[in-house]
C-alpha cells in the first residue's frame, strides 16, 4: 500500500472535462503531482485525513499527453491542503475550497433549484423545471425531492391533457404534488376518486375496511424510496 501527504502534494487538475459536459455543480475528483519524485497521482484513491492512498500513478508526460486528448483537465498547480476539495460552482467555475464550505454551498445551491424547479411547475413550464431538478440532483444527490420533481416534470412534458380527460386529472395532482400541496397517499387516493367515482370516501372507512390504494400505472416508474414528500 504507498501512500502520500496530501499537504505534501500539488493539485493540478482534475479527472473531470467540465467544459464538455453539463455545467452541473458537484465535487470533483483532484489529479495530484508528488513534487519531489514529479509523478502524478490520479484517481481512484482513498483519502484517509492527511494520507493519500493507492493513487493511480503516472509520469508527466502521460498527465499532459491526456490533456492534449481533453481526457482530463489542466489546472493551474496549487499546494494541496487537508480537507479542501475541488468542486464546480453554479457558475460552471471550478474552485478549490474546504469540505465544509463545499457542503454548505452545494446544499444551497440544491435549495435554491428545487424552489426554482416548483416555481415553474406551477407556471407550467416543465422544460425549465426538468433543468433545475437536475442541477438540484448534482448539488446534493441526497436530497428528498429532487426525484420527485425531475419525475414530476418529465410526467407532465409527455402528457397532452387537451388530447386526453385522464391526462388534465393526472396533471392537476403531479402539479400539486410537486409543489408540496399534497401527501402523495392524498395524491393517489384523489387520483383514484376521479378515475372512479364510486370509489369510498377514505374518511368513512374505518381501520378494518381501509385499503391502501394501489399506485396508478403512470407512477410505476418513479422510484418509491423517493416519493414521499414532507
Amino acid at each position: 500500500m504507498k501512500s502520500y501527504p496530501v499537504t505534501s502534494l500539488e493539485v493540478i487538475g482534475c479527472s473531470e472535462v467540465p467544459a464538455k459536459q453539463p455545467p452541473l455543480p458537484r465535487v470533483l475528483s483532484a489529479i495530484f503531482r508528488n513534487p519531489d519524485s514529479d509523478t502524478v497521482l490520479y484517481p481512484p484513491y482513498l483519502l484517509a485525513g492527511n494520507e493519500l492512498i493507492n493513487p493511480v500513478t503516472a509520469e508527466m508526460a502521460d498527465f499532459e499527453e491526456r490533456v492534449a486528448l481533453d481526457d482530463i483537465t489542466k489546472l493551474d498547480p496549487q499546494p494541496a491542503q487537508f480537507g479542501w476539495s475541488l468542486w464546480l460552482d453554479d457558475s460552471g467555475d471550478i474552485q478549490y475550497s474546504p469540505l465544509s464550505l463545499i457542503t454548505r454551498n452545494l446544499a444551497a445551491i440544491c435549495e435554491k433549484h428545487v424552489q426554482s424547479a416548483r416555481d415553474r411547475i406551477a407556471a407550467k413550464d416543465y422544460p425549465a423545471a426538468r433543468e433545475h431538478a437536475l442541477i438540484a440532483d448534482a448539488a446534493h444527490p441526497q436530497h428528498r425531492d429532487r426525484l420527485v420533481l425531475r419525475a414530476a416534470a418529465e410526467f407532465c412534458m409527455a402528457k397532452r391533457p387537451d388530447d386526453n380527460p385522464d391526462a388534465r386529472i393526472e396533471l392537476e395532482f403531479t402539479e400539486a404534488l410537486a409543489s408540496k400541496t399534497w401527501h402523495l397517499d392524498v395524491f393517489r387516493t384523489q387520483y383514484q376518486k376521479e378515475a372512479n367515482p364510486t370509489l369510498p370516501d377514505s374518511s368513512k372507512l374505518t381501520d378494518a375496511t381501509m385499503t391502501r390504494p394501489s399506485t396508478p400505472r403512470y407512477l410505476a416508474h418513479w422510484p418509491s424510496r423517493e416519493l414521499v414528500v414532507t
